[in-house]
């Protein structure tokens, strides 16, 4: 079953709320049983919210800080990304400040000087929520898994010669047959 947005919970909470309050005991429960069945919420969850004296408004909250990771970061975040060949974000943000200072050290990037301090103050999981879009955009050909899928193992043979075969992948032009003796 799929959930209601949030906008829609709210609305609905709005309207069944009055009916709720000047409802008789019977009656609430087969009004609680409907309002949890269309919100998926927990039953005593769904309770406090009937229950509740605080006024709803159908329009979400608005955010009251300006976001910390603007236009330029995520321009600066991404020259980086891409120069550091597109490594995962556990590695690139370790990296990034001796990465940065390099960069800017030879010419390659200029940054002022609050977009330097927020570009080295990221997390990993901030430069995952950040890069998910162009992630999506690059896709970074083959993976580990469809590599190592192609992989053929054949069994020892006699004097311990093992000998491993893989197959051509597509987006690869030549991968040779490597057999290691002892």
């Amino acid at each position: 079953m799929k959930s209601m947005c949030l906008s829609a919970r709210r609305e609905l909470l709005i309207s069944v709320r009055q009916k709720y309050r000047k409802a008789g005991w019977k009656h609430k429960g087969r009004i609680l049983d409907g309002f949890v069945a269309a919100t998926d919420y927990d039953r005593k969850y769904a309770i406090c919210l009937l229950r509740g004296n605080t006024e709803i408004s159908v329009e979400p909250m608005k955010r009251l800080t300006s976001q910390k990771y603007d236009e330029q970061v995520l321009q600066a975040l991404l020259f980086v990304w891409h120069t550091a060949n597109q490594i995962c974000s556990k590695r690139l943000v370790p990296f990034l400040p001796a990465l940065v200072e390099a960069m800017e050290r030879h010419g390659h990037l200029r940054l002022p000087a609050d977009v330097r301090t927020r570009l080295l103050g990221i997390s990993p999981a901030t430069v995952d929520r950040l890069l998910r879009p162009e992630r999506e955009k690059v896709k970074l050909g083959v993976t580990t898994t469809e590599l190592l899928s192609k992989v053929v193992f054949r069994h020892m043979t006699q004097a311990a010669t093992w000998s491993i075969s893989i197959t051509s992948i597509p987006s690869l032009n030549l991968i040779p047959v490597i057999t290691f003796a002892r």
